[in-house]
Formats: C-alpha cells, sequence, structure tokens
C-alpha cells in the first residue's frame, strides 16, 4: 500500500487520493466512546454531590447511575427500578436490580447461587462520616426468600474498621453485605473508561470476606 500511494503521489495524483479519503471518512469509527465522557461526568458529579441529608436525593440518582455505568452489560438485559417499594408498601429499596446475569461463571452468577439474589438490593448512604454497623445492619431488612441475602451499600467515606468483622459475621448467616466508597467508585469508573471489567472488584469483597 506504501508503494502505490507512493507511485500515485509521483505521478501526480495526490488529488484523486484525498477525494478517495474524503468519500471514506464517513465508514471510520473513531475510537473515542461515548462511555468515556460519561464515566468522566458521573466521577464529577460524585465529586460536587454534597454529603447529608441536602444532598441525599442527589446521591441517589448518581450512584443509581454509575452501577448502571459499571454493571449494566454484565446482565442479559438491564432491569432496574430505583425507589422500589414491595407489595405491602412497608419497605422502600434504594434501587433494586432484575439479576439476570450472564453465566453461572460470573459473580452475579455466584451471587444467584450462593445467596439466592434473583433481585440485587443497592442502598445510598449519603452520610457526612463513615457508615457503622447498625446503618449497615438495618439494610438487612430488606432480605428474604424472595429477594435473596445480598446488599451492595455505596456510601461516600466507606465503613468503619470494625464493620469487616462484622460483615463476615454475617456472611456466616448466609447474608453478603459488600460497600464500596466514593474513592473506590471513582477508581472503578476509570478502569470502566479504560476497559477493564470492575467486576473483579466485587470479587475481591467477596474473598476477604471468606478468608478466615
Amino acid at each position: 500500500m506504501n508503494e502505490l500511494t507512493n507511485r500515485c503521489f509521483e505521478n501526480n495524483h495526490s488529488e484523486l487520493i484525498h477525494l478517495f479519503i474524503k468519500s471514506r471518512l464517513n465508514l471510520i469509527e473513531f475510537s473515542q466512546p461515548n462511555e468515556i465522557h460519561e464515566g468522566k461526568l458521573l466521577i464529577e458529579e460524585l465529586r460536587y454531590c454534597p454529603r447529608g441529608k441536602a444532598g441525599w436525593p442527589n446521591y441517589e440518582k448518581v450512584g443509581a447511575e454509575i452501577f448502571k455505568f459499571l454493571f449494566a452489560d454484565s446482565f442479559t438485559q438491564y432491569i432496574a427500578e430505583t425507589q422500589a417499594s414491595n407489595s405491602a408498601d412497608t419497605l422502600r429499596r434504594d434501587l433494586v436490580v432484575h439479576n439476570n446475569y450472564i453465566s453461572n461463571s460470573t459473580f452475579w452468577g455466584r451471587i444467584n447461587m450462593d445467596f439466592k439474589s434473583k433481585i440485587l438490593i443497592v442502598e445510598f448512604k449519603n452520610y457526612k462520616d463513615e457508615i457503622d454497623f447498625d446503618t449497615m445492619y438495618s439494610t438487612t431488612k430488606y432480605l428474604s426468600g424472595t429477594t435473596g441475602n445480598f446488599i451492595l451499600i455505596f456510601s461516600r467515606l466507606g465503613g468503619k474498621n470494625s464493620l469487616q468483622d462484622q460483615q463476615k459475621d454475617l456472611l456466616k448467616e448466609g447474608k453478603l453485605i459488600i460497600s464500596f466508597d466514593d474513592t473506590e467508585l471513582i477508581e472503578m469508573i476509570e478502569e470502566k473508561i479504560s476497559g477493564r471489567n470492575p467486576l473483579y472488584r466485587l470479587e475481591l469483597k467477596y474473598f476477604s470476606l471468606l478468608k478466615k
């Protein structure tokens, strides 16, 4: 190709080459996907979302968008609902996602197998401080034989140092609670932008709780 191009230029056919290139420009697929812009926008929204009661609605909104951005392509079809209440309207969950996982070998497949989680519950805690055990434990009221025994928590500063020991105790009862803070979420978004699957982060969290 280089040799033919050089010959064309030498024979004063450069204009034909330029016309040919222009005619093919609309066929070029640029490697700057929209998700790069979306990911950077989510990072900015998360960083500038105020902590505490005033920023609670916005944190729930950006949290749901972050979950979708990170994990939507790991389901056969992304089906989710925010502020989802149970049939008796006595419990309201921040986000529920249908766990129609792609494969049994994926993290979501194992969650369904180990914790019967056909529904994934995601809670958003926009606290100014680290979450404590009482806050984390309060989310277990959403667990049932229908939804399963898995909850994912997004919080601004993560949990207190003793939280992992308490998570391990809950795991012994067959309940898995995994949490991510702002820093981890931003890192996961950046990894997603660069083409890395952030599901491995969930795998690592689960593994750290399984270890004695």
